[in-house]
């Protein structure tokens, strides 16, 4: 594997983090200013993810075309489970706060 192939990649699976984090505070979903330490676990969670599944993925697809999409799809793929799993904890400790079932 080149380095190239690599960093490629991981940009890849970065952006794809990142673009559905701007794509959560477009729809409100992040709400109590922590915009750093939130944008840095997607993009960086991203990453890894991406660049795993590119990784496993790049003998399955002939073409590199279709690497790269499923790399970025890993990235955004993490992103959104993070901020889904994130409201729901929220709702769930504001529910024990206010004392609701």
């Amino acid at each position: 594997m080149e380095t190239k192939e690599l960093l490629t990649f991981a940009a890849l699976a970065a952006s794809g983090g990142f673009a559905w984090f701007l794509y959560g505070l477009t729809t409100g979903n992040t709400c109590n200013g922590r915009y750093i330490p939130k944008a840095c676990v997607e993009t960086l969670g991203g990453l890894v993810v991406g660049t795993v599944v590119a990784l496993s993925l790049r003998s399955v697809f002939s073409s590199p075309t279709a690497t790269h999409l499923m790399t970025f799809a890993g990235g955004t793929g993490w992103s959104a489970i993070i901020q889904l799993l994130r409201g729901w904890i929220t709702r769930l400790v504001g529910d024990q706060l206010k004392g609701g079932d």
